[in-house]
């Protein structure tokens, strides 16, 4: 009995020894090293490639364990394929298909590793985690889909994450990845992921990437990252419960059905995003609220059908194509408003919006539909304000309750009535054929006829200032302006003012606005050179202002980029201030092709004495000291210090010594109590 006990006791250790094996390897000779093919832990140092490997995926099926942390792999070329076609593989590279499907449990990579090949490791089932080297730049397609990761984090040397990478891994609970592109369907199916946190380096989502994952709901950002792309069906299936991309200024594409059918509420959107692809909220509907960037210039087929939005601004001025059911039963929405540039709505796009009573279509060539576009809207309950007339001999759109939206006057479709209406109307005459041109609005006589009758009531329209459209409201835009230089005039005094417009880019029309001060009034009004060639015209509006317009019947530049436009002879009455202004406001800057730069306000100070018509010595006693002015006054009293170009500054005198700071250096006049 006891020899029987030694012997199986001796076998056992045999057994052992055979099963955990050291291997000193040179490149290629793994198969005549490692005679053993029963092996279960395998450690090897020195050096390997492809054909060794090769002999582990084909020979070793019973390792549990493997570390490659004392190995180096070389680079080899072979004139037959090792793996599948593959001839040719990199130094450092873990090859395809490596230990696909071993009972691995334990794996230690080489410290240099940079490459980790195509499913090398999938279906380790028993792989619950790896330390991945800072050396390691890509992960290959389905490196490790279904292995039995519970967590997992990778350098933020990785910056390729292939196709399937890290799918299937049914017991993945959290991720961490810090940087590159995150490939298609990456961690797909995951079911059991909840934590997902990604680096300031992450640059892209692939197509289906979490798609699937059943238990992720939030994602953690970086601040920093860097995220340019979400790919198609990126978060589908998911129990995703926000959208906020807006602090992600490189974002430009989120891809078709990225959200479509999660829990997603808020949903924000940064400027950058050019592109939201077919159904990216596709019955997500919880969604109440979106926006599109302003640079997205299509609204995609089935984008928020089934969603519950029910803001009216989703989209901006530039969209040219609403796709099909893009607002499929939006019934929230009671407003909408079609922008010009649209040329085409699609099939059922705004069926089932049963909450409609107005549309807005500015769009003055009636776009292209679809069939069905309002499928199931009483459309004969809807309010149409349609941009000119053809709306009411067009199929679907003349169900609609039309009436006239566009404004008499507004020729460009831009809701104001300007000069640069004159502009668009004066190319329409010269067969330029200007865009968002609106012919009912720019036959203003009306005579179906467009020719110089129409710019003549457009000018009055301008000049009356009877509408608050002419004027409206805009942004500046632009830092060219018009303006007028300081000046000082006396009571009863008459002299000529220049008007100049200050330029960095041609315009062939401008108007503006001056109001000016009580007691100032313009007596005269004539063109400078660089506007010979152009019409002027000027009226008073009911509050005083004083409108000009300029413009040229060939849409001709004005001369030059500085100076004066026009020459304006005013005079000053006794009530007149002693220092007041002109505001130059509300001017518009158009150029020949028909764009709007709308320009800040300038200001131009008056003062009501030359500073010249009494000079005389006066009783207080006025030097100058240390680059100040000195005024010693028996009692208080007022001064003014006035510039050898007229402009002046009230001062307050208080009995004895004053001390007051030039505004530069320079020759000033000192006037107390009337004398100088």
């Amino acid at each position: 009995m006891r020899k029987f006990t030694f012997l199986f006791a001796a076998i056992a250790c045999v057994a052992l020894q055979m099963q955990a094996v050291v291997v000193e390897n040179v490149a290629g000779e793994l198969s005549s090293r490692l005679t053993d093919t029963k092996v279960t832990e395998l450690t090897i140092t020195g050096s390997l490639d492809a054909r060794d490997f090769k002999y582990m995926a084909d020979k070793c099926n019973d390792l549990t364990a493997v570390d490659l942390s004392g190995a180096k792999i070389l680079a080899y070329e072979g004139a037959e394929p090792v793996f599948g076609q593959q001839i040719t593989y990199q130094a450092n590279e873990i090859p395809q298909t490596s230990f696909f499907g071993k009972p691995l449990t334990s794996v230690v990579l080489p410290s240099d590793v940079r490459i980790v090949g195509y499913a090398a490791f999938a279906g380790c089932e028993g792989i619950t985690q790896i330390e991945f080297p800072t050396s390691l730049d890509s992960i290959s397609g389905y490196a490790f889909s279904a292995t039995g990761f519970s967590t997992l984090a990778l350098p933020a040397t990785v910056t390729k994450i292939g196709e399937g990478a890290f799918s299937r891994c049914e017991k993945l609970t959290s991720a961490t990845v810090e940087a590159g592109h995150i490939g298609a369907k990456a961690f797909f199916a995951d079911a059991a992921l909840t934590d997902v946190k990604f680096g300031s380096g992450v640059t892209a989502i692939g197509n289906g990437a979490f798609a699937g994952c059943k238990s992720l709901a939030t994602l953690r950002w970086s601040d920093a990252t860097q995220l340019a792309l979400i790919g198609s069906e990126a978060f589908i299936a998911t129990q995703m419960s926000d959208a906020a991309l807006a602090k992600f200024q490189k974002l430009s594409t989120l891809g078709a059905w990225a959200y479509a059918g999660t829990p997603v509420a808020e949903v924000t959107l940064p400027e950058s995003v050019k592109e939201v692809g077919d159904g990216a909220f596709f019955y997500a509907t919880h969604v109440t609220n979106l926006v599109l960037p302003s640079k997205v210039t299509k609204v995609a087929p089935y984008l928020t059908a089934g969603t519950n939005v029910a803001n009216t601004n989703i989209w901006g001025n530039d969209i040219t194509r609403i796709g099909d059911f893009a607002l499929y039963n939006l019934s929230d929405i009671d407003r909408l408003t079609i922008p010009s540039q649209v040329t085409y709505i699609g099939t059922k796009a705004m069926a089932g919006m049963t909450g409609l009573t107005r549309i807005t279509a500015k769009p003055t060539t009636v776009p292209l539909l679809g069939h069905d576009v309002w499928a199931g809207v009483e459309q004969k309950e809807v309010e149409l304000a349609a941009a000119s007339a053809n709306y009411l001999s067009a199929m679907q759109w003349n169900e609609f309750k039309i009436t006239k939206r566009y404004i008499m006057g507004d020729a460009n479709s831009d809701d104001l009535v300007n000069v640069t209406d004159i502009t668009t109307i004066i190319n329409y005459i010269l067969g330029n054929n200007p865009e968002n041109f609106n012919f009912d609005a720019a036959d203003c006589t009306p005579d179906s006829i467009i020719n110089v009758s129409d710019i003549t009531m457009v000018i009055n329209l301008i000049l009356s200032g009877s509408t608050t459209e002419v004027v409206g409201e805009w942004e500046v835009n632009t830092e060219d302006n018009v303006n007028i230089d300081d000046f000082n005039l006396a009571p009863g005094e008459t002299r000529s003012i220049d008007v100049k417009l200050c330029n960095s880019q041609a315009y062939t029309a401008l108007q503006f606005d001056l109001r000016l001060p009580e007691g100032l009034e313009i007596v005269s009004i004539s063109k400078a050179d660089r506007i010979a060639n152009h019409n002027i015209h000027s009226g008073t509006l009911p509050d005083g202002t004083v409108r000009f317009i300029a413009y040229n019947m060939q849409n001709a530049d004005i001369k030059g980029n500085d100076g004066a436009i026009i020459t304006l002879v005013v005079k000053a009455s006794q009530a007149l201030a002693p220092n007041d202004a002109i505001e130059v406001s509300h001017t518009v800057l158009a150029t020949a092709s028909d764009e709007s730069f709308f320009a800040p306000v300038t200001v131009a100070r008056v003062g009501n004495t030359t500073g010249v018509a009494d000079v005389s010595q006066s009783a207080a006693k006025v030097y100058s000291q240390a680059g100040r002015v000195v005024i010693e006054s028996a009692e208080a009293t007022t001064a003014q210090l006035i510039a050898i170009n007229g402009i002046s500054i009230n001062l307050a005198v208080e009995a004895g010594h004053n001390e007051y700071e030039a505004p530069a250096q320079g020759v000033y006049i000192v006037r107390i109590a009337g004398k100088s």
